[in-house]
């Protein structure tokens, strides 16, 4: 069997430990557990951290509107320009999540994290219109168009604090090009459209069922994370 020592990164006295073959392994499973375990859960902080500055930046304009009373398309532009900023901006990271967390937790063996988090994302996707409906926004954006056509005083609307509610057309999904896998998902999402979609709303749903997913997947990962921060 093989020995191995462990030494500190810095030069200068220090304590050499030797271990065997079986310990070196352990360690080196556990260091990358952890390793990925610290990826899982700073992807989904970006991804809640970009959805709450949307949150703070809805209730500031809002305010702002309120309390400045200023109309002109100056303005109207420049509040429509931060919007679309913030919401691709939450996109961008919902993309990063959903396609990275994929390669996460390779000690699982091959496919078994990646399958697992295909079915609760395929899940999520099946119970959630606005699951639906932002992951077609997020490839419209990439390829095709901005995110926020317009916006709106929230006057009248008993289930939204005074505010601006930042919508987009369903014209936005109408399906484009050739017939696809993609584009029949486009079609369901068109059908399904209200004509203006409220995109906090939108947002809201989407987040809540990332939460959902990340809570599963973080279940499934929890005792090799303890086991892993036991054997170092």
């Amino acid at each position: 069997m093989k020995e191995y020592v462990l030494r500190a990164n810095h030069i200068g006295p220090q304590y050499i430990v030797s271990i065997d073959e079986e310990r070196h392994v352990d360690l080196v499973k556990a260091r990358q557990c952890l390793i990925d375990a610290g990826s899982f859960e700073r992807r989904y902080e970006i991804l809640l951290g970009n959805f709450l500055a949307f949150e703070d930046f809805c209730a500031c304009s809002g305010l702002r509107s309120h309390v400045e009373m200023d109309h002109s398309y100056e303005n109207g532009s420049t509040v429509i320009l931060e919007a679309n900023r913030h919401i691709m901006n939450f996109l961008t990271a919902g993309k990063t999540y959903s396609d990275q967390v994929k390669s996460d937790f390779k000690l699982f063996g091959k496919k078994r994290f990646t399958e697992q988090v295909v079915t609760l994302m395929d899940e999520a996707s099946e119970r959630s219109s606005e699951y639906r409906l932002v992951t077609a926004l997020r490839n419209i954006t990439q390829h095709q168009d901005m995110p926020v056509d317009g916006f709106e005083a929230s006057r009248g609307r008993p289930d939204r604090v005074k505010g601006l509610v930042f919508w987009c057309y369903r014209e936005k999904f109408r399906p484009r090009g050739r017939p696809g896998a993609s584009n029949d998902k486009l079609v369901g999402v068109f059908e399904q459209a209200p004509e203006k979609t409220d995109l906090q709303i939108a947002l809201r749903g989407y987040m809540h069922e990332i939460g959902k997913v990340h809570v599963r997947l973080r279940t499934f990962v929890q005792a090799a994370c303890q086991e892993s921060r036991a054997a170092v």
